[in-house]
């Protein structure tokens, strides 16, 4: 399921009834992710992780293609979502995250780059497409970080 279409949502809110996951009440979830955000998202699969230290529940989903990924995942960065702008009877303080999966040693570097970043005054550190990318401002370039003695380098 981890191919080039998959996506994360996490959030603390258990989409569950007795225990089980609803998979028709994911996909009305993503329904409406959709309408919120205007796209088409046809999910081909979905499950629900949670995640045993932190409770915290993510909802894997795969999408049809790429574009619907990145359009879901550049739309969730520009409008931040609560549970009950999806839902209304759902509660106002349950943050929704949207974001892409990544392997354990990619949230290391990403978690390394980010604390060194803000040491060092850089604006921008971000994902697109498993790529950890860092600039110091608007007018800096682009730089890639790849290897754990990377954020090092700043």
């Amino acid at each position: 399921m981890y191919g080039r279409h998959v996506y994360h949502i996490v959030t603390d809110y258990v989409f569950t009834t007795n225990g089980d996951f609803i998979y028709e009440t994911f996909l009305r979830l993503n329904t409406k992710i959709g309408e919120k955000f205007n796209i088409e998202l046809n999910v081909t699969e979905a499950k629900r992780i949670t995640l045993e230290k932190s409770k915290l529940t993510i909802i894997v989903s795969q999408l049809e293609n790429k574009d619907m990924r990145n359009k879901l995942i550049l739309n969730s960065k520009n409008n931040k979502l609560n549970a009950k702008m999806l839902v209304t009877n759902w509660l106002e303080n349950i943050k929704i995250f949207i974001n892409e999966p990544l392997t354990k040693n990619k949230r290391i570097l990403f978690e390394k780059t980010r604390s060194t970043a803000k040491e060092k005054n850089y604006k921008f550190v971000w994902i697109t497409n498993a790529e950890i990318l860092i600039r110091k401002d608007e007018s800096s370039r682009i730089s890639h970080t790849r290897a754990s003695n990377d954020p090092q380098k700043i």
